[in-house]
């Protein structure tokens, strides 16, 4: 039986395509993927007067929490920004939990984040930082090369 794991560290990259990404590890604290699937509920009939729910299209998401420094032209902040001003506000992003190579035991986790909106500033003596939910598509992983 595996013991309780402990997030450390990982490698966080995000750009406009696969092609193109950033290394944005120093300035990521957190990053959740989630995945599910919507319901529908089927309404009773003659026949089954029971109503039922039933699995309906999956849904991703995204909670990132990460620095906000407006100031800084080649950060995160900015990239996400640029991402949000875009047709579809999107980023592509590739992502493992440990620093080390990807492997069975450290896989790769990749998609796409819709950036809907951002935060600037903080409250005073505050850390520059934030934590927003992303819509996500295209969720690939745990992927082992």
């Amino acid at each position: 039986m595996a013991g309780i794991g402990f997030q450390f560290g990982g490698v966080f990259e995000l750009g406009p395509d696969p092609d193109s990404l950033t290394d944005y590890t120093c300035d990521i604290a957190g990053f959740v993927i989630t995945e599910g699937r919507a319901t529908v509920v089927k309404a009773p009939t003659f026949s089954n007067p029971q109503t039922e729910q039933k699995a309906a299209a999956g849904f991703g998401s995204v909670a990132m929490t990460f620095a906000t420094n407006a100031g800084d032209s080649a950060g995160l902040w900015q990239a996400m920004r640029t991402a949000m001003l875009t047709t579809t506000g999107e980023l592509f992003f590739q992502v493992r939990y440990d620093t080390a190579a990807v492997s069975a035991t450290n896989p790769r986790f990749t998609g796409y984040i819709v950036v809907s909106g951002l935060d600037t500033g903080a409250p005073v003596n505050q850390a520059l930082r934030q934590t927003q939910s992303f819509g996500a598509r295209a969720l690939s992983g745990p992927l082992s090369a």
